[in-house]
């Protein structure tokens, strides 16, 4: 059911969607490539863990998971992490329910497609992933958090995007599963709707007033 928060309803001719937890869904990758590099470096961390720590980087995370670690360990830990998700994990990201036929009725109805996602770690095996899904035809622009000096939820991603697309922010819809996603429209002017399957859930999202929240990728053909 699509909760609308926003009596202004307009036809949209730019989507910025954030990746992962709102267009994939990338925790079994995560989780893959952490056991990996965790296991073949000597830490044993179980998988029930890993699930709860990986929604957020892993960088920020690991010394949660196997204590303090001198910055050399850490950075091989981390390094080791980077390139097994790169060759591996990456393969282990599963496109959410509805993302390729929301992404083929928009695209063919006119609408560009960006993709602005939080990402400094992973950032090179996205487009990689795109391809492996079949979805990269679809997205015209991608931000990352490298390529702004004030990532979410500063409005300075969507506002490159937006550029990169040459549209504006009353003409455009972005959508994300975190309060940074939410903010950072919200700072860009763009109306924003939350997904509620990712990483966050209503009761998280709600505070933050989006224009509307969805259960489903589909219920955005709704507002185009």
């Amino acid at each position: 059911m699509l909760l609308i928060f926003s009596l202004t309803h307009k036809r949209y001719d730019i989507l910025l969607l954030d990746f992962d937890g709102t267009l994939v869904s990338t925790l079994d990758s995560f989780v893959y490539s952490a056991s990996k590099a965790l296991s073949l470096t000597g830490f044993n961390v179980s998988l029930e863990s890993l699930y709860t720590s990986l929604t957020k980087p892993f960088d920020r995370v690991v010394e949660s998971l196997v204590g303090p670690l001198e910055a050399r360990v850490k950075q091989e830990l981390v390094d080791k992490y980077i390139e097994i998700y790169n060759t591996e994990g990456y393969k282990y990201t599963k496109p959410n329910r509805g993302a390729f036929e929301v992404l083929d009725r928009l695209t063919n109805n006119g609408v560009k497609l960006g993709i602005v996602t939080s990402r400094t770690l992973l950032c090179d095996s996205i487009q990689r992933t795109l391809e492996h899904l079949s979805l990269a035809k679809y997205v015209e622009t991608l931000v990352t958090a490298r390529d702004v000096a004030r990532p979410k939820p500063h409005p300075d991603q969507h506002l490159l995007a937006l550029r990169r697309l040459g549209g504006t922010a009353s003409h455009a819809l972005s959508v994300g599963d975190s309060p940074e996603d939410i903010q950072g429209s919200r700072s860009a002017g763009i109306r924003v709707a939350a997904y509620t399957k990712g990483f966050y859930t209503y009761d998280q999202l709600a505070p933050y007033n989006p224009d509307y929240v969805i259960h489903e990728l589909t219920e955005l053909l709704q507002l185009f």
